[in-house]
């Protein structure tokens, strides 16, 4: 469930929720402009936790544009120099490019924040991409998570929340960046991650060090993880703790 803009008041506060699909404007009535490709940048507000297609599946898009041609306009915002920043559909973007077309159908919408822009983004791609690693959607809801809090909601992670998936990804993105990777290649199971994200950073730090010392194989299950999260409520972990515990 995405945020509806169009119920913000002057000051920012949330005041409720609905789907972007529908890309409301102020009169209701979305607006599709054909914009140069050369006046669009990609999206550079903040951190894009999102991977691009690879090539190959940008190959693929690419063709089925040149048959159907582009079923979904992206969303851009206008900067301040006049050109476009790309809020949603950077994908769609590459595929244009790579036909070598001369402008992308685009509704553009000025009337946001940096904060809304950069919901959006996240809200976009966690509708519309059915294939997302555990750390794209972990960093995704972090995002969201924080611009909902920052638009006023007083609690964000409620409103997010609504499925025990959703607080399982929420719950993640409080990993290293170590461990994080480990849950994104199913190294560590996500349920492991979410134990372990209850403990500390300098515990977490332990057991990214001791896996990685360990080789590629080395891992923590379900056990070792609740009993690296009992002792850790009792002091800070170091390697060699880890290492007795698995």
């Amino acid at each position: 469930m995405a945020f509806d803009f169009t119920n913000i008041k002057a000051k920012g506060k949330l005041n409720g929720l609905s789907s972007f699909s529908s890309l409301p404007a102020e009169d209701d009535t979305i607006k599709i402009t054909p914009i140069p490709i050369d006046m669009i940048d990609p999206y550079t507000e903040s951190l894009h936790p999102f991977k691009s297609y690879t090539v190959d599946k940008i190959d693929e898009l690419a063709e089925s544009i040149k048959v159907n041609g582009l079923l979904q306009p992206i969303i851009v915002s206008r900067k301040s120099d006049g050109r476009y920043m790309i809020i949603a559909g950077h994908n769609r973007f590459r595929a244009c490019q790579k036909n070598n077309m001369d402008t992308i159908d685009a509704v553009v919408r000025n009337e946001l924040t940096a904060t809304q822009r950069k919901l959006m983004m996240v809200d976009t791609n966690l509708e519309q991409r059915h294939k997302l690693t555990a750390k794209e959607r972990a960093l995704a809801y972090k995002i969201k998570q924080d611009c909902l809090k920052e638009l006023g909601a007083t609690n964000p992670t409620a409103v997010i929340a609504k499925e025990k998936s959703v607080q399982r990804y929420i719950a993640i993105s409080r990993l290293t960046p170590e461990l994080l990777d480990m849950v994104d290649t199913d190294r560590i199971k996500l349920s492991v991650g979410v134990t372990v994200s209850a403990v500390d950073t300098e515990t977490q730090n332990s057991l990214s060090e001791y896996l990685i010392s360990e080789g590629e194989k080395a891992t923590v299950d379900e056990k070792q993880a609740k009993e690296i999260q009992l002792e850790a409520t009792v002091k800070l972990l170091s390697v060699d703790d880890i290492a007795e515990i698995l």
